[in-house]
């Protein structure tokens, strides 16, 4: 697989032949005009100006376009992959006003030669950004927790096939997507039971557990001890704190 020595930034046509290959290094992909097909392992999307699709390397992917079209392409070296950029998952990005912001700079480089020290920059940048966002599934998590949150959904919000997306969930967080949503829930169950006089049937049915018998058996899994005692003696602790 070809490697490279320096990010290159340019704009690219592609045409209605698939093209099917895979590379050491990663690519950033932001369409201009027309529509752009791509399928991964992941599945296939199609990408247009108000999207971006970062390809992590030695994926094998395939590109087409049935229209006329334009995608300003970013390829990252491997080397790059030492800092912020270790470890990176593929990301299908909405563009937003910082998005597009980075897509106008990147335009600007693409106009310059290639071992610009400010397009050096501007992928350090990007990466960095990629590593904090939170990913549009994890965030639908945090935001429906006390909900059903149910795993087709979670998988299609990032564009995966169900199968692959429990594995991808792992790696990116750590955690199974079943115990995620259980740290989501009893931090908050923490939450009120300090900051509330709520029951623990009320908090337990709050955070989305219908049986406060289950939730009391998963908060002594989670912290060590029951959410009554919990509370007593977090309570008792921030007490003495300001006596």
């Amino acid at each position: 697989m070809e490697e490279l020595t320096q990010a290159v930034c340019e704009k690219r046509i592609y045409t209605e032949e698939a093209n099917t290959h895979e590379h050491m290094y990663g690519q950033f992909l932001f369409p201009l005009k027309g529509l752009l097909s791509m399928e991964t392992d992941n599945g296939m999307l199609e990408l247009d100006g108000n999207h971006a699709f970062y390809l992590a390397p030695s994926r094998r992917h395939t590109f087409s376009s049935s229209s006329y079209n334009e995608c300003l392409t970013l390829d990252i070296p491997s080397h790059y992959f030492s800092g912020s950029l270790t470890s990176l998952e593929e990301q299908y990005i909405d563009l937003n006003e910082q998005w597009k912001s980075i897509r106008y700079l990147l335009l600007e480089e693409a106009y310059q030669d290639r071992s610009s020290a400010a397009l050096t920059q501007l992928v350090r940048f990007i990466g960095t950004k990629l590593k904090k966002k939170r990913y549009a599934s994890v965030q639908y998590i945090h935001d429906h927790f006390a909900s059903k949150v149910d795993l087709e959904l979670l998988a299609k919000i990032e564009h995966y096939h169900p199968s692959y997306y429990s594995a991808w969930f792992k790696k990116v967080t750590g955690k199974k997507v079943s115990t995620y949503i259980h740290h989501v829930r009893l931090e908050e169950s923490k939450r009120l039971l300090l900051e509330t006089s709520c029951s623990i049937t009320n908090i337990s049915q709050e955070v989305g557990y219908e049986y406060p018998s289950s939730f009391t058996r998963l908060f002594v899994q989670y912290t060590g001890c029951s959410p009554q005692h919990y509370r007593k003696i977090m309570k008792l602790d921030k007490k003495e704190l300001h006596s």
